[in-house]
C-alpha cells in the first residue's frame, strides 16, 4: 500500500479519502465500493458521465496490469466478469473497457492516477469504429483476449500502453504512448456519447456516480 496514493488511501480509511471528502459527505455514501473480490474491488468512477462507468481497482499498490502476477490478473477478470454480469442484468448492455498503463513510476506517462485501475463501461454498440476514425489511432494491434494479452507481458514489459476492448471482446493495444494526453479514452467515449463532460478533475457528474451505485444495491 501507499499512503499518498488516492485509492490505497480510500481502501484503507475511508472516512479521510479524497473521495469521501470532497463527495461521499454530500451524496451520502461512505464508501462507493460495489463489489470485491481477494485481491480487488470496484467502485463508480470520479467523472462517471455514463451509468454504469466503473473503475475495477487493485487492493495492492502496482503501476498497471502490465506488472501483476497471474494471481491478481486472474482475480480482475473474475471481478470483472462479476460487474459486467451486473450491468447485462440491469441495463441490458456489454462493456467496454480500456487503461492507460505503465510498467514503473518512472514512466508513468499520461495516466492521471498511478494505480492499476481498469475503465469499465456499458455500451450499446461496438465503438472502435467510431473512435478510431475519429482520432489518431493508427498502429494499434488486435489482441483476441486477456489472457494473449498477459503471456505477451510475461516475455516483455512495455514503458507505455493503451488498451481498449471493444464490446466483440477484441482488445486494441499500442506500446510508447508517452505523447498521448491524459484522459484520453475518456475524451474519445466523450465525443462518443455528446458530452463535454469527460475531465473527471472539473465534473464528478454526481447524480450518475448515485445511480451507477443504486445498480448494485
Amino acid at each position: 500500500m501507499n499512503n499518498d496514493c488516492c485509492f490505497c488511501s480510500e481502501y484503507l480509511h475511508t472516512s479521510d479519502s479524497q473521495y469521501y471528502v470532497e463527495l461521499g459527505k454530500k451524496i451520502g455514501f461512505k464508501s462507493r465500493i460495489l463489489l470485491e473480490t481477494k485481491h480487488w474491488y470496484a467502485i463508480p468512477t470520479l467523472g462517471c458521465f455514463s451509468v454504469g462507468y466503473i473503475l475495477l481497482v487493485c487492493k495492492h499498490h502496482y503501476q498497471s496490469l502490465s506488472t501483476l502476477s497471474s494471481e491478481l490478473y486472474n482475480d480482475m477478470l473474475h471481478l470483472k466478469s462479476l460487474v459486467e454480469a451486473r450491468i447485462y442484468l440491469k441495463l441490458g448492455q456489454k462493456c467496454i473497457a480500456f487503461e492507460h498503463g505503465s510498467s514503473s513510476a518512472s514512466h508513468s506517462g499520461a495516466k492521471s492516477v498511478d494505480h492499476v485501475h481498469l475503465h469499465i463501461l456499458p455500451f450499446s454498440e461496438e465503438v472502435w469504429p467510431y473512435i478510431s476514425s475519429k482520432f489518431d489511432l493508427n498502429e494499434f494491434i488486435a489482441f483476441p483476449d486477456y489472457n494473449k494479452l498477459f503471456s505477451t507481458w510475461e516475455k516483455y514489459k512495455p514503458n507505455t500502453y493503451l488498451l481498449f476492448q471493444d464490446l466483440n471482446g477484441i482488445i486494441y493495444y499500442k506500446t510508447n504512448v508517452c505523447t498521448f494526453p491524459s484522459q484520453f479514452f475518456r475524451k474519445c467515449l466523450a465525443s462518443y456519447v455528446g458530452t463535454k463532460r469527460w475531465n473527471w478533475r472539473e465534473d464528478y457528474c454526481e447524480k450518475n456516480i448515485v445511480d451507477t451505485i443504486k445498480l448494485f444495491q
